[in-house]
């Protein structure tokens, strides 16, 4: 199947949700979620990749000042 690279999107860098808990001290957790990946050939799939450890320089510090827990999965 032909990939169309024009109709291709961003993903965004990370998801942040909130969990209902009766202990956390306002009753909510924030948890954000993000991911990194080795780098790939790019031509295919219409995505840039960059170099995940640079993209992890650039996420994580500001998505950590949002959340209580952060997870992070990688495929390295």
């Amino acid at each position: 199947v032909p990939v169309d690279k024009k109709a291709a999107t961003a993903f965004t860098p990370y998801v942040i949700r909130e969990i209902k808990s009766s202990r956390a001290p306002k009753g909510v957790i924030r948890v954000g979620i993000t991911g990194f990946s080795e780098q790939s050939p790019s031509d295919e799939t219409g995505f840039v990749w960059r170099d995940p450890m640079v993209a992890a320089k650039d996420v994580l510090p500001a998505l950590r000042k949002q959340v209580d827990v952060l997870i992070v999965l990688a495929y390295m």
